[in-house]
Parts: structure tokens; sequence; C-alpha cells
């Protein structure tokens, strides 16, 4: 899976919030929020990322083995495209 590049979808915006963020796809008007650890991830998507890259960097902020780290991302992910937020693009 390390081969799979991830970046946002255009034209979303994001608000900060206290415990997380706040996204809004402008096309469709739908609103998303974010709890503190996937707005981190989301933070990290500010420049297109592998999946194995986004580990690294999740890895050095957070205690949590390579294998759990993994498997929350790829959950992450999937979330994410069901709401059209990320575009997943393979090598």
């Amino acid at each position: 899976m390390s081969e799979i590049r991830v970046r946002r979808t255009p034209d979303l915006i994001t608000a900060p919030l206290d415990d997380g963020a706040m996204i809004m796809d402008v096309a469709s008007g739908n609103f998303l929020e974010l709890n503190r650890t996937a707005a981190g991830i989301w933070d990290l998507l500010d420049t297109p990322n592998t999946v194995s890259g986004l580990c690294a960097l999740v890895l050095d902020r957070y205690e949590v083995t390579p294998e759990l780290c993994a498997a929350q991302i790829e959950a992450w992910m999937v979330d994410m495209r069901e709401h059209k937020l990320i575009v997943v693009e393979q090598d």
C-alpha cells in the first residue's frame, strides 16, 4: 500500500477547532468535523504524500505501533474517500 499517493480534494475549506478541525466541501456544501488525531493526519496532507510517508510522520508524533498506525491510516482513508475529501492515486 506504500505506492498509494494521497492528496486532498481541491476546493475544500478547513477551519481549525479546539479539539480538531471542520472541513467544508465547497462544491457540495457538506461539512465534516474531524477529531484531533484525524485533523492531525489531515494537516499532514497539506502536500500530497504516500501512505508510508504519512505513517512515518504519524509515528514521529504519536506513540503507536507501526501496524496500528498503518491500520488507522487505512481506515481514515476509507472514511475520507467516502466523504470525497481525498483523492487516492496508485503509482
